[in-house]
């Protein structure tokens, strides 16, 4: 052994060590790129398999120096495959180090357009806010104030009790929300979603709290809504199921009611982020609300409290299922009691597929009857519509069990991404928006008998919601301070002071 020619020594000397690859980096690198969806799938998989195939060959090329190590018969032959041995690693590692720095610029690349994205929306934003100061109307010299987005909108989610307009802009490469504070004049905040390509779909805001989820979301985003220039603050994810969600609401700063798909209504708490009280139904759910309501019992020993919810769910059959369960608070433990205590059909066609689209509920305060300490139906009236039907809308009165097709619309009624209706249902009016701009307001108030579809409707004394005819995407209406607020696709949004004194009954 101590006289090996050099020959026989050749090949232990030629072996170098394998370039070192980060592998996890360059696969973790890989997801997030697949996650931004900036590079497409068939390059992911393409690069992984040329990383597996380059590491692969490397093994084997390592496995057959090592046998050339031991067999030292024919030493011409051997410096032969020395050589192409080492002209192989030195190949396949030069190979690796293109395609890892490909990587790496692509990341970069990445990063650089990704930081000039929100560097340029945070310039648009303290534009805009300079500009919004200006477009606002003094609503004392004209019906209505305007607020104007120079940009395409979406979806608007207006919070009534603290005057908060939430706005979804199109075509975001990162989802957007904006939430402007009309009566300040200004734009409160900015929330970025995470979920690149997708589109806002659920809001809820309840005091300093608001939730959200995107579409096909199985997940609850929580936060805190903060006063500006207090940014806005994230304080948890809730995975609440495991198919797409299709409603949110905060029923209070601490309760989540969420509804999926496949039938399932779920109640979550904020604090612990978990699951107080699930319920399940044979139907897909495409829409939900809930209505809340407190009794006390034994007042004089204020040792008993009661809350009762009123859940108010559509189904994918056409069906609308009014469940009322309680919250019993008693001797320091809490007992859930329920009852689906209204059932009705307002697919009378029985048409597949023809589900619930939206719901509006009505709550009659002074019409509140407490009986055996429950509200009774008759202080509710829901309007509701469904897929087949795109220009009818039903009124529902649960305590005549009725079903009243109230109106044929003279224009197309507005549906958003999700081909859902948008109207507001108030104790007296039902209101909605079109296609061309058109605002539509029906009388409710007096339901002794089944409106025709003929019947009278209120039109605006303004024969525009904008000088052109765009869809209105949102029209919320406060019955008691006689406010309603629209708007449409192109960001213009009016706030209609004294609104029923200023239209015309027709």
């Amino acid at each position: 052994m101590e006289n090996q020619t050099d020959c026989e020594r050749q090949p232990k000397d030629i072996i170098k060590k394998p370039l070192k690859i980060d592998t996890e980096k360059i696969i973790q690198k890989l997801k997030i790129l697949k996650h931004m969806q900036y590079l497409p799938y068939e390059e992911i998989i393409t690069n992984s398999f040329k990383i597996s195939k380059l590491l692969k060959s490397q093994q084997e090329i390592e496995k057959r120096g090592k046998y050339l190590s031991i067999s030292n018969d024919q030493s011409e032959i051997q410096q032969n495959l020395n050589q192409e041995y080492k002209y192989s690693i030195e190949s396949e590692n030069f190979e690796q180090k293109n395609i890892i720095q490909q990587l790496e610029n692509k990341v970069q690349q990445l990063e650089r357009e990704t930081k000039n994205l929100r560097e340029e929306t945070a310039l648009k934003t303290e534009v805009f806010q300079n500009e919004l100061s200006q477009r606002f109307t003094d609503s004392k010299s004209m019906p209505f104030t305007r607020i104007t987005i120079p940009r395409l909108v979406q979806q608007y989610f207006y919070v009534q009790d603290q005057d908060i307009l939430v706005q979804c802009e199109k075509d975001e490469p990162i989802p957007l929300l904006k939430l402007y504070n009309i009566e300040k004049r200004m734009l409160a905040n900015n929330i970025y979603s995470n979920s690149v390509g997708q589109s806002f779909s659920n809001f809820s805001v309840f005091g300093d709290k608001l939730i959200w989820c995107t579409e096909n979301s199985t997940e609850i985003e929580i936060w805190t809504f903060k006063q500006p220039p207090e940014p806005l603050k994230r304080i948890g994810i809730i995975p609440a199921h495991t198919d797409t969600i299709t409603y949110l609401q905060l029923i209070s700063s601490n309760i989540i009611l969420s509804s999926s798909q496949k039938g399932i209504i779920k109640m979550w708490k904020i604090d612990s982020q978990q699951l107080i009280k699930s319920f399940r139904f044979n139907s897909n759910i495409t829409y939900s609300q809930v209505l809340k309501y407190r009794v006390i019992t034994n007042l004089n020993q204020n040792n008993n409290s009661e809350e009762y919810y009123q859940i108010i769910a559509g189904f994918s059959d056409g069906s609308i299922k009014i469940l009322e369960f309680s919250l019993i608070q008693k001797d320091q433990q809490k007992i859930f009691k329920y009852d689906v205590i209204y059932e009705i059909n307002i697919n009378q066609q029985n048409l597949k597929d023809a589900g619930v689209d939206c719901i509006s509920v009505a709550y009659h305060k002074d019409k509140k009857v407490i009986t055996d300490n429950k509200i009774s139906l008759d202080s509710i009236t829901i309007a509701a519509s469904i897929t087949s039907e795109p220009n009818n809308i039903y009124i529902v009165v649960p305590e005549k069990k009725k079903t009243f097709n109230i109106m044929e619309f003279t224009k197309k009624i507005y549906r958003n991404s999700s081909n859902k209706k948008q109207f507001t249902l108030t104790e007296d009016y039902l209101i909605a928006g079109s296609f061309d701009g058109q605002i539509f307001v029906w009388e409710v108030k007096n339901l002794l008998h089944p409106l025709r579809a003929n019947s009278p409707s209120i039109t605006l004394k303004l024969s525009s919601h904008t000088l052109s005819a765009v869809p209105i995407l949102m029209a919320v209406y406060d019955q008691s301070k006689d406010i309603l607020v629209t708007g449409d696709e192109q960001g213009n949004v009016l706030k209609w002071e004294n609104f029923i004194q200023n239209v015309d009954k027709k």
